[in-house]
């Protein structure tokens, strides 16, 4: 009896030690299950703003790495949104082919308003406008104050033959328009709503480069950058500025302060809602002689 109780307890001390051993090796083989399936998963890397981004493995550069300076690239030049709107006047001018190639070269683009007895003159400059994209839109005829806002007839009257003039050198009419020195206070609400009935939107500007008063281009750079640093901020900043050699000499400065505070370059369009000089209730009248 007791050989047979001590047979039994072997065989049971058997069984105990087998059924340890099938549970070693499960986990074992569970744990080098769940191994080998975490290493074919992507592995993300959180930035300092708290957001996640996937490594890309063999996509992420030409040797297969995802670098640090790779990362740190894309995050400074990542643009933010903002669009800022260059503007020309009075052209186009023997120093129009300057400020486009200007232009072209640092990618970035910009809106003119001219003259007809100027695109009269350089009908190449019109084409080249055209070819790149350039926004063209119509600043009138004579450019005097008298002349052009003396009825609702004459400003768009002169609108009207600046746009055909255009057509007729590049297939394209102006729809946007800057009215000469700008829509206050000479424009009235009789020639507004005879320029809007025309077609036309009409664009003043909220940053004056003060071209026209200074030859120094490091004086125009600056006066850009004290009014784009005024608070609160332009939600659509455009720029004022004359088709002239000193703005050509200054504009590769301009271009580049631009660039530091991350804008990007748009072209002024009927789509867009126009900036427009705050009205006085009653208009500039002019005294007759």
């Amino acid at each position: 009896m007791k050989v047979s109780m001590k047979k039994n307890g072997e065989i049971l001390l058997i069984l105990v030690f087998f059924l340890l051993l099938i549970t070693v090796i499960a986990i074992f083989h569970h744990s080098k299950t769940e191994k080998s399936a975490s290493s074919n998963l992507t592995p993300t890397k959180t930035h300092t703003n708290g957001s996640k981004t996937p490594q890309t493995g063999k996509s992420g550069s030409a040797d297969g790495s995802n670098t640090q300076q790779g990362q740190a690239g894309t995050e400074q030049t990542k643009p933010d949104g903002r669009t800022i709107y260059l503007t020309f006047d009075d052209g186009p001018t023997k120093y129009t082919p300057q400020i486009l190639s200007i232009l072209n070269k640092d990618h970035a683009r910009a809106t003119f308003f001219m003259l007809k007895h100027n695109m009269d003159r350089y009908p190449n400059a019109l084409q080249e406008m055209k070819n790149f994209g350039f926004g063209m839109g119509c600043h009138g005829v004579t450019h005097k104050l008298r002349l052009f806002y003396a009825s609702p007839k004459s400003a768009k009257g002169e609108m009207t033959e600046c746009s055909d003039t255009l057509k007729q050198y590049t297939g394209e009419q102006a729809q946007v328009i800057r009215v000469p020195y700008g829509s206050f206070p000479f424009l009235s609400p009789k020639e507004r709503q005879a320029l809007n009935g025309a077609g036309f939107s009409i664009w003043d500007w909220n940053i004056d480069s003060k071209d026209w008063a200074t030859s120094d281009p490091k004086a125009v750079v600056k006066n850009i950058e004290m009014q784009l640093n005024r608070k609160p901020g332009f939600k659509t900043p455009v720029i004022l500025m004359h088709d002239k050699k000193d703005t050509a000499a200054a504009l590769p400065y301009i271009i580049e302060e631009l660039k530091k505070k991350h804008y990007q370059f748009g072209v002024l369009s009927k789509q867009l809602a126009p900036v427009e000089f705050q009205h006085a209730k009653k208009p500039y009248t002019f005294k007759k002689t």
